[in-house]
């Protein structure tokens, strides 16, 4: 109590910081709750949004029901059984083309043999009523040679998102051994698939969930190390070449230590995330704002470096009119500049940079941003140019 009470009136006379400030990162974001869930989905895994009606599940032998959930009042409002079959580890649901995939494929142990798809139209879910039938049924394989098992938690046998992406169900394997996520697509219409490998995507993380935005090219995927959760962002997915560079990675503040285990794309530009019930945390929805997180649709940035002062990356929002701008290096007395082509300054102002990380700034109120082109400039002891042309 002693060392607390010196420690205060130091930073009283001093000056100093009760308290941190954590400036706003690229690779941290924020979610909004939506209201508790109700406990009959507290095991949830998977989302996917037919209507205005969310579907889920529960997981880890949960009974093979699916529960459809009002988005405003956020309550379960009615349930669906699949007929014929058992819920051994459901952990995504996907859908695409008029069909849903339901996908048997949880194996944390490495040990089922009995992985499935299952596959069934979606005007079962918008229109019917009673039990679903399901249509086809798909069974996975994981090959020794490629996947070999050592013990729980050492193996790459287990996959819990999937997606659809065009004509073909596309899967991200949780590889607890290197942390990345293998890619394999399927032919919905197989009865027997060996898992084979198309590409790999260095995400650093144990993979939980997966959605696609096809009219924005998009790739989401949720997972965590240890305790913390994350999001990863692929624009421009379909660049095959440059998707590990394309890849964005956000810490998802003040989830420390929950089961993220679903995301959804969700109304505009929104990403629905949703966690299973834990010691710490309730079952629950998260709903964040993707926009800032990405380059909008029809922004390309050419970037001119002449000082020490680099640009690493930045975000706008049309909307807010927020710019962040993240740095690496040192320039004293840098002043940012951003005009349009018609010379209009729609931002003048002092950086203040430390050595690295990220400002936010607001553009003027009443400024038009409508213009085809306009040009953020660095002013210090060299001149940094980022011109945005608006396509």
């Amino acid at each position: 109590m002693r060392f607390l009470l010196i420690l205060l009136i130091f930073c009283l006379l001093f000056g100093l910081p009760l308290k941190a400030q954590t400036p706003l990162r690229p690779d941290t974001v924020w979610v909004k709750p939506t209201p508790e869930w109700p406990r009959r989905v507290k095991e949830n895994s998977g989302l996917a949004l037919v209507g205005n009606t969310l579907w889920t599940f529960n997981d880890s032998g949960g009974k093979p029901l699916l529960y459809a959930i009002d988005p405003e009042r956020w309550s379960v409002e009615r349930k669906r059984r699949i007929k014929g079959v058992k819920n051994n580890d459901w952990e995504s649901i996907a859908l695409g083309n008029g069909w849903v995939c339901v996908a048997d494929l949880g194996n944390n142990n490495g040990k089922r043999s009995d992985l499935n798809l299952l596959i069934f139209p979606e005007s079962s879910l918008s229109n019917g009523i009673g039990r679903i039938k399901v249509q086809k049924k798909i069974t996975l394989n994981y090959p020794q040679e490629r996947f070999p098992f050592d013990q729980k938690g050492r193996h790459d046998r287990d996959c819990e998102a999937t997606t659809w992406i065009g004509q073909r169900l596309v899967m991200f394997t949780k590889n607890w051994k290197s942390r990345n996520t293998f890619i394999f697509s399927i032919n919905p219409m197989a009865d027997q698939v060996e898992v084979t490998p198309e590409d790999t995507l260095e995400v650093g993380m144990l993979v939980t969930a997966a959605d696609y935005l096809a009219e924005e090219d998009l790739l989401a995927l949720t997972g965590y190390i240890g305790y913390r959760c994350y999001l990863v962002l692929v624009p421009h997915y379909s660049d095959e070449k440059n998707r590990d560079r394309n890849l964005r990675k956000y810490l998802l503040n003040g989830l420390d230590g929950a089961q993220v285990e679903a995301v959804a794309f969700y109304g505009e530009q929104q990403l629905l995330l949703s966690t299973e019930k834990t010691a710490v945390f309730p079952q629950q929805g998260y709903v964040l704002n993707y926009q800032r997180l990405v380059l909008p649709t029809g922004i390309r940035p050419e970037v001119c470096l002449y000082t020490p002062l680099r640009i690493k990356g930045f975000t706008f929002d049309p909307q807010e009119k927020l710019l962040e701008i993240v740095s690496e290096g040192y320039d004293k007395a840098s002043m940012l500049d951003v005009v349009d082509l018609k010379g209009n300054r729609l931002k003048y102002t002092d950086l203040a940079w430390s050595p690295s990380g990220s400002r936010v700034f607001r553009l003027q109120e009443g400024q038009s941003l409508d213009d085809r082109m306009w040009f953020i400039r660095i002013h210090g002891q060299h001149t940094t140019a980022l011109k945005i042309t608006l396509e």
